[in-house]
């Protein structure tokens, strides 16, 4: 799964088959964490298009080769993705784009990926179409209809089956009102996140132009609330992003909630978000303290 996942750490709607919130009834309700891509916008960024040589032998460069061999063009298929995941380690990512669940493709892509250059398979494609599988010792995917197709570990496998058939309890997420997005990510954090640890719940956009512009939203109890403010540990944090290529812009607080606008490069972020989408501790950072 983390090839799949690969994807979305370096892919921070276009005009697709299914609607956001169609796709959401395929995210498991247990998704404690929910999150969204816009893939074709991010490959057309300028910021993206700065960096790309430095990821030309990752593994999502490998699928995406492969995608366009077999006639999918991520910018010109409209490509997203809409994710969900959990604390166990379990996650669904539904891939929506123009032919993605088309199974003669995704046999050909198949076929490209577990070729004896491009190393161990990565997927098969039983002759099952539209209600196909893809399969590996991580994953299970089906295929939802000709432009979506759901990827989801073992564990959450039955209950994507379940919710693909209009049975079984979809996540109630939405994605962010207002303007679109690059990228966006919600919902109860990580405890190996870079992020304060009494952090209830986490909501953040994220959008490219020159750089990475992030704005993040920390809700916080009110006791812990008011014990970070008074302690000074939300300057000490902005210290922390600072020291790893990530400034704070700028910071507030309303009621229990800390908004910080922060700023990086795409380049930067790629390395970092390692630290958001696995279960790997960061390097220690120190919370208290003034900037």
């Amino acid at each position: 799964m983390m090839r799949v996942l690969a994807i979305v750490l370096i892919a921070l709607t276009g005009c697709t088959a299914n609607t956001v919130s169609q796709r959401h009834r395929l995210i498991p309700a247990d998704a404690e964490l929910v999150f969204g891509v816009d893939i074709a916008a991010v490959l057309g960024s300028d910021a993206y298009h700065a960096n790309a040589p430095q990821y030309r032998d990752s593994i999502p460069f490998v699928w995406l080769d492969a995608a366009r061999a077999c006639g999918i063009d991520p910018i010109q298929s409209h490509l997203s993705v809409l994710g969900g995941t959990d604390h166990e380690g379990q996650l669904a990512l539904t891939f929506t784009g123009l032919d993605i669940g088309d199974p003669s493709k995704l046999r050909c892509i198949s076929d490209r990926l577990t070729a004896p250059e491009a190393g161990p398979a990565s997927f098969s494609v039983h002759d099952r179409e539209y209600t196909g599988f893809i399969a590996d010792r991580d994953h299970v995917a089906t295929i939802v209809d000709p432009h979506t197709v759901v990827f989801a570990t073992r564990g959450w496998a039955e209950s994507v089956h379940l919710l693909n058939h209009g049975t079984g309890v979809p996540h109630p997420a939405q994605a962010p009102a207002g303007r679109h997005h690059h990228a966006w990510v919600d919902g109860r954090p990580f405890i190996h996140m870079p992020i304060p640890p009494a952090t209830r719940r986490l909501h953040a956009t994220f959008d490219l132009a020159d750089d990475l512009r992030i704005d993040l939203r920390l809700d916080y109890a009110a006791d812990d609330a008011a014990r970070i403010q008074q302690n000074g540990e939300a300057d000490g944090f902005c210290s922390a992003l600072a020291a790893v290529g990530m400034p704070c812009k700028s910071a507030a607080w309303t009621d229990d909630v800390h908004h910080l606008d922060l700023a990086t490069s795409l380049a930067r972020f790629v390395e970092l978000a390692p630290l958001i989408f696995t279960n790997k501790p960061p390097a220690p950072i120190v919370w208290g303290g003034t900037c």
